[in-house]
């Protein structure tokens, strides 16, 4: 049996017929290079003669990022070819010393807790608001966030995602105003949200509310290539000076002219005829609102949940199909999507599965899909209704506050030892355990691992989640005792 490899794995995706409601946001349509008869091998150079210098960018480069900033209205916006994982480094490491106390939300990507832990900042945890219906993340109150900035006048920075991987918006405006008159610079994990900004048929973007630095993913709603992105900065309360020393530190110092040429047309293309193209798919969405709008056994997330559990807005380019049956699981339903009806969705969690579309989609696409879910939903019962219920979903387990022992920081000095994962109970965790994607944490580092968290654990796993860390039961725990409340 010939063994596989990557280059003939995706050569074979590409031909296999499934579609793309995943990213990249290009989904695949330019064949080539946006469209033009040129193979990006072609192109691939390095910093010679004539061609400028991301980190130190002052014609070519400089005059392509000052394009950015003048399209979204920005103070100042920088390309990232290390994707916007590079850009929340840098933002943090430009907002905040060692020691310092940030107020971190706890659905935020991995890339903010690898940082907080790196700059060995103070980490204290905002909950989102949880929608029961949906087992998932809500928006953030800005009640919640005053209250915990009055009680803790030492937190320098806040740190939030909006929109959420679903598509959920907080109302960023007045938690900037809460954070700005508590003196913290507020930071906006924008990943999904790139596609905002500059079309009112959709909600606005975090930099024009208020944010003053905003990382945003060019590749997984706009048409820019994997491993591309934003940062923006607005306002007085961040020194560029910093950013720029950060982005020298945090990007490759050999960066991609074919990711930058990609940056490039996707906001040459965004300028032409972005707004028309987006209306488009504005339309196209609506379409299918319409035609779901009768499911039973399904239900599509809907901007009728605005005003819900701290949602502020919601962005319905994100089609978040959820489950209101129990006798199958959003993994399960992303399989018979995939084998009976060839779409490849961006990813499951237990009571919902997700489609990103943009403005690259195929409208006829997007319409095949509400047939299939038509289908699916009326012979769910035929097909499922004989076989046994799963079992209970565990509830809330992400944004119930865990009891902290460690610093993030001073867990990774902790002395360890590797135990059974489910023998782990009372033990203080010394690993991250995730779902990916969105990379949102059930434990961190430092946090004291309860019996309910092993239990949904191994649920995920049994469930055939994709759940990072604790591999193969076994996970790292602080070997030592506590001494003064301190491991």
């Amino acid at each position: 049996m010939k063994k596989e490899n990557l280059y003939d794995k995706l050569i074979e995706y590409r031909d296999s017929g499934i579609y793309p409601f995943h990213m990249p946001g290009h989904k695949r349509r330019d064949r080539l290079f946006h469209g033009m008869n040129i193979d990006p091998y072609e192109i691939d150079i390095t910093e010679i003669d004539g061609f400028d210098n991301l980190h130190n960018a002052e014609y070519l480069i400089k005059d392509a990022m000052n394009e950015v900033s003048d399209f979204f209205g920005t103070k100042k916006s920088w390309y990232l070819v290390n994707g916007s994982t590079s850009g929340i480094l840098c933002a943090i490491f430009a907002s905040a010393n060692v020691g310092d106390t940030a107020l971190i939300a706890r659905n935020c990507h991995k890339s903010v807790y690898n940082a907080a832990e790196i700059r060995g900042l103070k980490a204290k945890y905002l909950y989102p608001d949880y929608i029961e219906e949906y087992d998932m993340f809500g928006g953030y109150d800005p009640n919640k966030i005053r209250e915990i900035l009055e009680e803790k006048p030492e937190v320098k920075v806040v740190l939030l995602t909006s929109p959420t991987y679903e598509g959920v918006i907080s109302n960023i405006k007045e938690i900037a105003d809460i954070a700005h008159d508590n003196n913290c610079v507020l930071i906006v994990d924008e990943a999904h949200g790139a596609h905002l900004g500059f079309n009112d048929k959709l909600p606005v973007a975090a930099y024009q509310c208020g944010a003053d630095i905003v990382i945003e993913s060019a590749h997984k709603t706009l048409s820019a290539m994997t491993q591309t992105a934003f940062l923006h900065v607005m306002g007085d309360k961040v020194d560029i000076r910093k950013i720029e020393k950060y982005l020298s530190v945090f990007q490759t110092s050999s960066p991609s002219y074919v990711l930058m040429a990609s940056l490039y047309n996707c906001v040459a293309n965004l300028k032409k005829n972005g707004v028309v193209k987006q209306n488009r798919q504005i339309e196209c969405i609506d379409k299918f609102l319409q035609k779901t709008k009768g499911l039973r056994n399904l239900q599509i997330f809907t901007e009728d949940n605005i005003g819900k559990n701290s949602i502020f807005a919601y962005d319905k380019t994100k089609i978040i199909i959820g489950i209101k049956t129990n006798i199958i699981d959003g993994n399960i339903l992303m399989n018979i999507l995939r084998e009976k009806y060839c779409f490849e969705m961006e990813m499951a969690s237990l009571k919902y599965v997700v489609a990103i579309t943009s403005m690259e989609d195929d409208e006829k696409a997007i319409m095949k899909l509400a047939e299939a879910l038509i289908d699916i939903d009326k012979e769910l019962e035929l097909i499922y209704g004989n076989e046994k219920q799963l079992k209970k979903i565990p509830k809330d387990i992400f944004i119930k506050e865990r009891e902290q022992k460690l610093l993030l920081a001073e867990a990774e000095k902790t002395e360890g030892e590797y135990i059974k994962f489910d023998e782990s109970e009372g033990k203080v965790s010394l690993e991250y355990i995730y779902l990916y994607p969105p990379g949102s944490p059930i434990i961190t580092p430092g946090e004291v691992i309860t019996a309910e968290i092993i239990k949904a654990v191994e649920y995920y796993k049994e469930r055939k989640l994709n759940v990072i860390g604790a591999k193969e039961n076994i996970i790292k725990v602080a070997k030592r005792g506590l001494h003064k409340n301190r491991w």
